[in-house]
């Protein structure tokens, strides 16, 4: 699976960041519409990602102190400068 690929093309996926709490997301609006048991979670001390059982297919990713992790201010880059920065932590996350 190319993440750069998924992320870029589908455009249901929406990023947020809160710079109080310093927690990056992105996401589709499927997660929501997903039940818990629908869904795989993994995670590690500052990832967490959500993937459908089914299509094994990435719905939620989340970095916790952001700031620390990417080294950057995501508030200020672009989305395509957020998803090319995040795809390497991405795809580290889905190999665990």
């Amino acid at each position: 699976m190319n993440l750069s690929t998924v992320l870029n093309n589908k455009k249901n996926w929406l990023i947020e960041y809160n710079v109080y709490s310093d927690l990056f997301q992105i996401y589709t609006l499927d997660t929501f519409r997903k039940g818990r048991d629908e869904l795989v979670e993994k995670r590690d001390s500052s990832f967490r990602i959500l993937i459908e059982k089914d299509s094994k297919k990435p719905v939620m990713f989340e970095i916790k102190k952001a700031y620390d992790v990417l080294g950057v201010d995501v508030d200020n880059l672009s989305r395509r400068a957020i998803i090319k920065l995040i795809i390497p932590y991405f795809e580290k996350c889905l190999q665990k």
